[in-house]
């Protein structure tokens, strides 16, 4: 169900997504995109989390607790210093 939200890009609230099951994870970014979430970035990896982190200014991040190359309690903790 989509959602009639109006909102200029920039007021948006910024989500980065960090899963390593892309269905999952492109099902999660349509259904933010939908309730009017701009999703800024997806990574499979923690490694590429800390890199889009950096790049793109995320204002929150919905995380898998598992990805690729171990555990994303790093990202976490570097969102939450932000």
């Amino acid at each position: 169900m989509a959602h009639d939200v109006e909102m200029a890009k920039e007021d948006r609230i910024k989500v980065l997504i960090c899963e390593d099951e892309i269905i999952v994870s492109m099902d999660i970014m349509f259904m933010m995109e939908d309730l009017g979430y701009d999703v800024v970035g997806q990574c499979a990896s923690v490694r590429d989390g800390l890199a889009l982190l950096e790049n793109e200014q995320p204002d929150a991040a919905i995380l898998d607790v598992r990805v690729k190359d171990g555990e994303v309690f790093p990202l976490a903790r570097e969102l939450e210093k932000r």
